[in-house]
């Protein structure tokens, strides 16, 4: 009988990538990116991180540990063009720097 842990056995797409992430192997490497980060965020390293982001879908199901970074919320909204919490912040401190430089010119 196949459970969610054969996810090996089932063929490619949601089903079984999110069979694979309740995997005893990918919980492994889950907590080799915790252990590696420490819990902080590896992009801003100024908050708590809360998820595991792939870098890269090359080896999906085979990653590397260097596939894999721990990030914060924000940082992982980032990632994926969402923008996060301090996003509106940061456009407006930027066109602000811009017009600054522009003023002094």
């Amino acid at each position: 009988m196949q459970t969610d842990w054969d996810w090996k056995w089932m063929p490619d797409g949601v089903a079984k990538y999110h069979a694979y992430l309740r995997s005893p192997e990918w919980q492994a490497l889950r907590y080799a990116v915790l252990q590696r980060s420490g819990g902080w965020c590896e992009r801003c390293r100024g908050r708590r991180a809360v998820d595991v982001h792939h870098r890269t879908y090359a080896r999906k199901y085979r990653e590397r540990l260097r596939d894999l970074v721990h990030l914060c919320r924000d940082c992982h909204e980032i990632q994926h063009g969402l923008g996060g919490r301090w996003w509106g912040i940061y456009i407006w401190v930027v066109v602000l720097l811009i017009l600054l430089v522009i003023s002094l010119l």
